[in-house]
């Protein structure tokens, strides 16, 4: 169960670790279970991987080199015992909640 994920941003050749603003120390990364009344990533599948960035559209890649996603981008929360979907639609990057 992934309750921490961290933000990064590419120059499109290295992804770098997003610097928290209120302690410019330590990486940028929110604790989702404790942020949102014990929510938590259960899975992540964005074309067999669990990363996924964005071009300047809003077009969703899956990776750096132009790998733009072919499939809807799935990550399932736990929420008090439910799950729930938030696709990532491959073409649009449009995101929404099932």
């Amino acid at each position: 169960m992934l309750t921490s994920p961290t933000l990064y941003e590419t120059n499109g050749t290295t992804d770098t670790a997003i610097k928290n603003p209120q302690d410019p120390g330590q990486n940028f990364t929110v604790n989702v279970f404790e942020e949102n009344d014990g929510v938590s990533i259960s899975s992540v599948d964005i074309q067999s991987g669990t990363k996924v960035e964005f071009d300047p559209h809003g077009v969703p890649y899956t990776d750096k080199t132009g790998s733009a996603l072919t499939a809807d981008g799935v990550i399932t929360l736990s929420i008090a015992g439910s799950s729930v979907t938030v696709r990532i639609e491959a073409e649009t990057g449009r995101i929404y909640v099932q």
